[in-house]
């Protein structure tokens, strides 16, 4: 009997139009993963029938369903973009404004600046919902700088600027602004999965889940580290398979490199202001999905979603009393965590409104630094747009939009 190497693994998947339906002749989107633990979860029941030779009866299968999850190192592209929309319930919002636009520093230093357009009407292109939104501003073929939208008008934006990566610029027709964001919504989605391993004969197998829903994603990012997660999921079934599914192809994925947290990691604000003193930081969420059995169903009936939940934790060398504070006070704060690729794509990871939850300063023994190290919850932040959300990722490609 041969055996099976991971190096062998493909995965693929697609949007479903039909929840549990995988789409005819489907195009399949290639993913990159550094493992997988997709499996067919059964339940069982053992029969407590009493018998004379002391013996279990039956044990007899009550449900059986897709669960698991799909480690990543993050990149950019499409393979990220795909489980996003059905993690956020959400669409991605992609717009852009050219023409003549200026770009006045406020007060250097402060963090703040103020894109003015000349004949450029913003609200054409974008809307009043992009309050919160981060914003990647062109001059020509050059990004001079990507910021928070603190307002918008027709003809005025002024943004946060944490870190001062503003440019001033006079508008000579050649600038643009971008927004590309999806924000936590109510929108279900599901997905088939293809896996693929090849034996030493060679033979392919498969394994092929549908009605997959995005439960939740982990992220965790440490110094001297990657950004990694881990997409976690639960569907109606997984099935093996001697081919591949019918009529299908595939979308290669891109060929954009994980973001380390030294090199590609280059900028994390605490509360809307620049912080280089963070060394770990993870962020959990959940779904809180359900699983709808019913009688006369082996697979369930569906799978249902609870609340959008962000929590995680996070780790600095204290500077002052300044988060201190903020957790004994229960003061509300934000984190966004801004990353940019080799290539130049960029992936910005905004969460609001935070409470630290429990925590403080520690100071751990001789010869170490003290450090402040809490939990934190996210809750609604009713200024991001216009309808309030908890979390926004913002993914800008390497050149302007077009």
């Amino acid at each position: 009997m041969g055996t099976i190497d991971t190096n062998t693994l493909s995965v693929r998947a697609i949007e479903e139009t039909n929840f549990g339906v995988t789409p005819t002749s489907p195009t399949l989107q290639e993913l990159r993963v550094t493992g997988d633990s997709l499996v067919p979860a059964k339940n069982t029941i053992t029969s407590n029938i009493i018998r004379n030779d002391a013996s279990v009866d039956s044990i007899l299968r009550t449900l059986i369903q897709m669960s698991g999850g799909l480690p990543i190192e993050v990149v950019y592209g499409a393979e990220f973009e795909l489980f996003l929309t059905g993690l956020m319930r959400s669409t991605i919002v992609s717009a852009f404004e050219a023409g003549t636009i200026s770009v006045a520093i406020d007060t250097p230093g402060v963090g703040q600046a103020t894109i003015t357009g000349s004949g450029t009407a913003f609200l054409t292109s974008l809307t009043t919902d992009a309050v919160g939104a981060m914003i990647r501003m062109w001059d020509d073929a050059a990004s001079i700088g990507v910021g928070k939208i603190e307002s918008i008008t027709d003809t005025v934006i002024v943004v946060t600027d944490a870190n001062s990566s503003f440019s001033a610029v006079t508008g000579d027709a050649n600038e643009q602004v971008d927004v590309r964001y999806i924000r936590n919504g109510t929108a279900m989605r599901s997905y088939s999965i293809e896996e693929e391993v090849i034996s030493d004969a060679p033979v392919s197998y498969f394994a092929v889940s549908t009605g997959a829903r995005v439960s939740g994603l982990s992220l965790s990012l440490s110094a001297e580290g990657l950004l990694t997660g881990e997409w976690t999921f639960d569907g109606l079934d997984l099935v093996s398979d001697s081919a591949k599914i019918s009529g299908s192809t595939v979308t290669p994925a891109l060929d954009t490199k994980p973001l380390s947290a030294s090199g590609d990691v280059n900028e994390i604000w605490e509360g809307e202001v620049y912080n280089n003193c963070i060394t770990d930081l993870s962020i959990s969420i959940t779904n809180n999905p359900r699983t709808q059995a019913v009688v006369g169903q082996v697979t369930p009936k569906g799978i249902g979603f609870g609340r959008f939940t962000p929590t995680g934790s996070v780790s600095f060398f204290k500077a002052d009393n300044v988060l201190l504070d903020k957790l004994r006070n229960h003061t509300a704060s934000a984190i966004d965590i801004f990353g940019t690729d080799q290539d130049g794509n960029l992936i910005i990871i905004s969460i609001p409104q935070i409470r630290y939850t429990d925590g403080g300063d520690e100071k751990s023994g001789p010869d170490s630094d003290v450090m402040f190290a809490s939990g934190w919850g996210a809750e609604r932040d009713p200024n991001m747009g216009t309808a309030g959300h908890m979390m926004q990722f913002s993914l800008f490609p390497a050149a302007k939009l077009t």
